[in-house]
């Protein structure tokens, strides 16, 4: 029995230290590869998410003001540019706010460091501009906002405003409004909304500083549209309240009817803004494009040619940007940071302007 269990004891043997030291450098040759492959996938992961965001703040940033070129200046089917057709009862009709004639107006930034106009005495809602980049003001109408329809003929140009609506839609105090047939066009504030019934409301027009100038809009008959319009202010702001360039965090924003502005999409570094002039003031064509500074009357505008620079919200890797970007003709970089960047240009017609 003992030489029996003697053998046996001698044949049950385990891992030699060579054999052990073997199997160990194996398995952390597999798992450094596994975690290579892991850390590969998230950097390729984290990369495109990167390329994604920028992408997406590009085509945000994007939409926002072609939403609004595509619509300014709306005029219903008045679309020819006739001056005796058109009436502004707004309170300082030509200020940056109330100025519904012009659809499109623009502040550039100047490679002396000087705006041209100036911004501040317009009355821009800006507080911390982007030293680089232009100012775009559009005037429009908001897609989607509640449209309404006179129906009741007015005798006179200062009678009670009476309109149909869709039931359950309502207008904010103090909305600028324009109302229209294809024979005239008139801008107002309406100052109060009584609804009468789920479908009508009456708009007042009361005469004030801020509010009318007179409350004869003119005489529209029943079917003409009434239209709610916003004058946008589009900017780009530093939105870090820290001083200095590390701190810099560079965004759209945009204000409405003179309204706080309002961030839209982070790291949009640069705006830069084209205008398309017909020269000879048909509104039909595009003889050159001008910025800001130079364009000779804001009515001859019929397109307007963006440029916009988008940075990653963080640096990454190991590499700089050392690029330059050409913006529209406005040089900028290399910045020499390790964000990633891309420039998108587009030329929208104002489909208002055009006859």
């Amino acid at each position: 029995m003992r030489s029996n269990n003697h053998n046996v004891a001698n044949s049950i043997r385990g891992f030699s230290i060579v054999e052990l030291m073997v199997a160990m450098t194996l398995s952390l040759i597999l798992l450094a590869g596994v975690l290579s492959v892991l850390y590969s996938s998230r950097l390729t992961y984290m990369e495109n998410e990167r390329i994604a965001r920028i992408q997406e703040n590009a085509r945000g940033a994007m939409e926002f003001m072609l939403r609004d070129l595509r619509t300014s200046g709306y005029r219903g089917c008045s679309q020819g540019i006739v001056v005796s057709d058109f009436r502004n009862a707004l309170a300082n009709p030509t200020s940056l706010l109330s100025d519904f004639a012009i659809p499109v107006q623009g502040f550039e930034r100047t490679g002396s460091g000087a705006w041209l106009p100036d911004p501040a005495a317009a009355g821009v809602h800006a507080t911390a501009l982007d030293p680089d980049s232009d100012i775009v003001v559009i005037r429009s109408y908001i897609p989607g906002s509640p449209v309404g329809r006179i129906n009741t003929d007015m005798a006179t140009g200062t009678d009670t405003l009476s309109v149909d609506r869709i039931s359950g839609q309502t207008w904010g105090t103090n909305t600028r409004f324009v109302v229209s047939d294809c024979d005239l066009i008139s801008v107002f504030m309406g100052t109060g909304i009584a609804y009468g019934s789920s479908t009508t409301a009456t708009i007042a027009r009361a005469v004030s500083g801020t509010t009318n100038t007179t409350s004869d809009i003119g005489r529209f008959n029943s079917g003409a549209l009434v239209t709610p319009v916003v004058t946008a202010e589009y900017f780009i702001q530093d939105s870090d309240p820290l001083p200095g360039p590390a701190n810099y965090r560079p965004s759209l924003y945009r204000s409405i009817n003179g309204a706080a502005a309002q961030e839209l999409v982070e790291g949009v570094e640069m705006l830069q803004a084209r205008y398309g002039v017909d020269d000879a003031g048909e509104v039909t064509t595009i003889d050159r494009y001008l910025t800001a500074d130079a364009v000779p009357d804001w009515n001859r505008v019929v397109a307007v040619n963006l440029g916009m620079l988008i940075r990653a919200p963080d640096e990454t890797g190991v590499e700089t940007d050392r690029a330059t970007y050409n913006v529209l003709g406005t040089v900028v970089g290399p910045f020499n940071d390790r964000r990633q960047r891309t420039l998108l240009t587009t030329t929208i017609t104002l489909r208002n302007r055009t006859k």
